[in-house]
């Protein structure tokens, strides 16, 4: 009972441990593969395969990630082939295959009898890859960033730019590919200019040469665009920056009210101070009062038909064309500043599909 207990709380620890630090714990699937490694390079072959075989196990009790399987299966079926187990070896370099496609042997550290399976493996799957788009920054005009795909055997390969934040897709390439394939791009779009600003996949498609199989792979990045901070424009004129421009309705009804009030004061002010005629010249009251009533309707004819004023027009025709000279002195220099754009080009994760 005791025993039993034990080994339940030690199956509980282990857990906890796996949850909690994965990278520790895969640091230990590394102990055990740099210990195959350096069996096999002793050629202690089958203490090198079982170490490997143990790193595949479903058992191992540590965190094993893919590119540490790539390099068991990898390892494992070059130590099956030196033992003469053509078959299994196949199976272990295709599972190798299967999850790296840029997965190789070097000449300089495995048998030729070796890589003569890896490359037998190599035509009975077909796998596209595409490697992650590297952390860079380029000139657009003068560089190009460099994309390497890859495929297991001859094939036609398509690769295409799509963005995941703008309605935007196009072909950089589209030909036969047999091994690795470098492509350049400077971050053009169709039609001229620069890609926008934000995330995008490199999607590739593939279809083999030799056998009924396709494949396809998605390269995340993003790109920025790198350039001096731009000017903003002057805002628009508003009622404080201009002068009034016209004359407002209610002027040209004053001018005709004073006018009439001429009039009525002319026919009253005789009256009030005793004496029908208006000054020591004996102008008649009546003359007065139409010459007045004349000068309002004057004056309200002027302000109706003619509300601008031109003073105020001209002044202010001269602050909208300054403010248009300068506007367009900002947007020359920031169409200077954007003609210099370079492009910082992000990595992400790569997903396949």
């Amino acid at each position: 009972m005791r025993l039993r207990r034990g080994g339940a709380l030690a199956a509980l620890a282990a857990a906890i441990l796996l949850a909690a630090s994965p990278t520790p714990l895969r640091a230990q699937a590394d102990v055990t593969l740099t210990e195959g490694i350096r069996f096999y390079s002793n050629l202690e072959v089958e203490r090198a395969r079982d170490r490997f075989l143990q790193v595949l196990s479903p058992g191992f009790p540590f965190v094993v990630s893919d590119s540490q399987r790539v390099v068991a299966y990898k390892y494992l079926g070059a130590a099956l082939a030196t033992l003469e187990q053509r078959d299994s070896a196949m199976t272990y370099f295709r599972a190798a295959i299967e999850r790296d496609a840029f997965v190789d042997l070097d000449p300089q550290t495995f048998t030729e009898a070796e890589r003569n399976v890896f490359a037998e493996a190599k035509r009975l799957v077909f796998k596209v890859g595409a490697r992650s788009v590297a952390l860079d920054t380029i000139d657009p005009r003068s560089q190009a960033i460099r994309l390497s795909v890859l495929t297991t055997h001859s094939g036609t390969v398509a690769v295409e730019v799509s963005s995941l934040t703008e309605d935007l897709r196009f072909q950089l390439f589209q030909g036969v590919v047999d091994g690795v394939r470098d492509l350049q791009w400077n971050g053009a779009r169709p039609g001229g200019g620069l890609v926008p600003q934000g995330s995008y996949e490199l999607v590739v498609s593939a279809q083999s040469g030799s056998i009924q199989r396709g494949d396809s792979m998605r390269v995340g990045f993003d790109v920025t665009h790198l350039f001096e901070t731009l000017e903003d424009t002057l805002r628009s004129l508003g009622p404080a920056d201009l002068l009034p421009e016209r004359h407002p309705r209610s002027a040209a009804v004053r001018g005709l009210a004073y006018g009439f009030g001429v009039a009525v004061a002319a026919f009253l002010v005789p009256r009030v101070v005793g004496s029908g005629d208006l000054g020591s010249s004996g102008l008649p009251t009546a003359v007065v009062a139409l010459a007045g009533a004349a000068s309002g309707g004057l004056a309200y004819s002027n302000r109706t038909s003619h509300p601008e004023i031109p003073a105020n027009v001209a002044r202010n025709e001269r602050v909208r064309a300054e403010r248009d000279r300068r506007n367009a002195a900002i947007v020359s220099r920031n169409d200077a500043r954007l003609a210099e754009t370079r492009l910082v080009f992000t990595p992400a994760a790569s997903l396949v599909r």
